[in-house]
């Protein structure tokens, strides 16, 4: 093995100990390993005298890629079979590549110029993945705050935990959507849930919007300004991330709700010249 390899090597069998088996070792010279995770990317690779290691061992797998931190230290990453989610390989004649999902969404990408143990590791990481119960729990958070929003009697509270609702589910679709993850629901149930609670939450910040828009609006009558601001302000918001909503998903009707917003957002503009001038008359 080249000199690299040699150096990895020996600092993996350090790590590893004696209560800890290697099953499988893919190496690259050049690409080390790639991380995504909602939207980021992040390539870490060795020095041009170094490589990067994929161990697969009886409890984990560990990316180990010599050199990268910035003080010249070795980059390890590890993780446990319990944490693997899904499992996916792409092979090509001279090299292939590992492609790995955790149960946090994260996605590990590694290039292995071992194409022929390439399959059999993979094989052995997706034998113990937990994929369906990764996804499993995610969908079961994002029931919960479901639940907690359709429970609440304060309409704030429930516009919260519908936002807290659709986060969740956005995050148990992009693992269910993840490479080589299989779970019990199908792709086509978590949607139609997540249209659902798309819906109410669009319906809930409306409502929202709406009740603080008529106390603003009995407080400016009332003559006090400062309050009916922050009420206004309150619909404002509201309004906005409804409009955000129902414009990203197919059952909003993100036209009428802007005609809302732009109104209020006059309503406030008027207020806020009304309330300078108010000031400097009083200067």
């Amino acid at each position: 093995m080249p000199a690299a390899d040699d150096h990895l090597k020996a600092w993996l069998t350090a790590f590893l100990g004696g209560d800890e088996h290697l099953q499988w070792e893919l190496t690259n010279t050049q690409s080390g390993v790639t991380r995504e995770r909602d939207g980021d990317e992040e390539t870490i690779e060795p020095p041009a005298d170094l490589g990067a290691v994929a161990a697969v061992t009886d409890r984990r797998l560990l990316f180990l890629v010599g050199g990268a931190s910035e003080d010249g230290r070795d980059h390890v990453a590890s993780i446990p079979h319990e944490e693997i989610a899904g499992v996916e390989t792409v092979e090509e004649l001279l090299t292939g590549e590992l492609t790995v999902t955790t149960g946090v969404g994260a996605v590990w990408r590694f290039t292995a110029r071992e194409p022929a143990d390439l399959s059999a590791a993979a094989a052995y990481l997706d034998e113990r993945a937990a994929g369906a119960e990764h996804v499993r729990r995610a969908v079961s958070e994002a029931r919960d705050y479901r639940g907690a929003a359709g429970s609440a009697e304060d309409v704030e509270v429930a516009a919260d935990r519908y936002d807290d609702a659709v986060a969740a589910y956005r995050d148990a679709v992009a693992l269910r959507t993840a490479p080589g993850v299989e779970a019990g629901i199908t792709a086509e149930t978590l949607r139609d849930e997540v249209l659902a609670v798309v819906e109410a939450t669009i319906e809930t910040h409306l409502t929202r919007a709406r009740e603080a828009r008529s106390r603003g609006n009995w407080e400016l009558q009332a003559g006090d300004e400062a309050t009916a601001h922050r009420h206004l302000a309150t619909a404002l918001e509201s309004f906005q991330r409804a409009h955000d909503l129902a414009s990203e998903t197919p059952p909003g009707d993100a036209e009428s709700i802007a005609t809302e917003r732009v109104d209020l957002l006059r309503r406030l503009d008027r207020l806020d010249i009304h309330t300078e001038v108010s000031k400097a008359g009083t200067g």
